[in-house]
């Protein structure tokens, strides 16, 4: 994805921003009432534990109802990396477009919940999804590659500012040795003979 119009500092300034506002929302989310099974309330950080759990159960008793939910642990442990995948490769927008795809993925499993759950859903699920959502949006922001007409103006122009301050440089002092071999050339054309002069002299003069 190329941009043109907004600056990419912007683009990726609003993208961390995004990706810490997915983290935090995560955070709340263990915190607050994510379904009521049975009549009883189940908070977020229960919900991450018993998913972990259903990983054990799917390994250990061979049982394929436990799949599904195993989905979540793998999910869940995609977000949990997310702020180091992020880190570490804040600067490859190859890597960061892969990470954008693969949190998307995840993001529509988080929400297809809401087709084959069979309990009531809280507040803390929404805003779990909403915190994959959050992330999924910052990685593609983060992503974002400038073009290539973006690319040359950029060129051009810090071409035209060193061009600007070699214009405007102040010009340099002979050395003495520069001021002899003028004087030489100066003498030969007009058929003279060379007489050296004390050149430090007219350097010190000049200056």
């Amino acid at each position: 994805m190329a941009m043109t119009s907004e600056p990419l500092s912007k683009m990726r300034q609003r993208g961390r921003k995004l990706c810490q506002l997915g983290w935090g929302a995560f955070a709340v989310s263990l915190v607050l009432p994510a379904a009521y099974p049975w009549f009883i309330t189940i908070y977020g950080w229960e919900c991450i534990r018993s998913v972990f759990g259903s990983v054990w159960e799917l390994l250990y008793r061979r049982d394929s109802q436990y799949l599904s939910w195993s989905g979540f642990a793998v999910t869940n442990l995609m977000f949990l990396l997310s702020p180091l995948c992020v880190w570490r490769y804040g600067r490859n927008r190859k890597r960061l477009r892969q990470g954008a795809i693969a949190m998307a993925a995840a993001t529509l499993y988080v929400a297809s919940f809401m087709v084959w759950g069979d309990t009531s859903l809280a507040i803390g699920y929404y805003m779990w999804l909403l915190s994959y959502a959050l992330v999924t949006a910052g990685a593609l922001h983060l992503a974002v590659e400038p073009s290539r007409t973006s690319a040359t103006v950029v060129r051009v122009s810090e071409r035209r500012t060193k061009n600007h301050a070699a214009a405007n440089a102040s010009p340099t002092v002979p050395s003495a040795g520069e001021i002899d071999a003028q004087h030489e050339l100066e003498a030969y054309l007009s058929g003279e003979g060379f007489q050296p002069v004390q050149a430090e002299q007219q350097v010190e003069d000049q200056q």
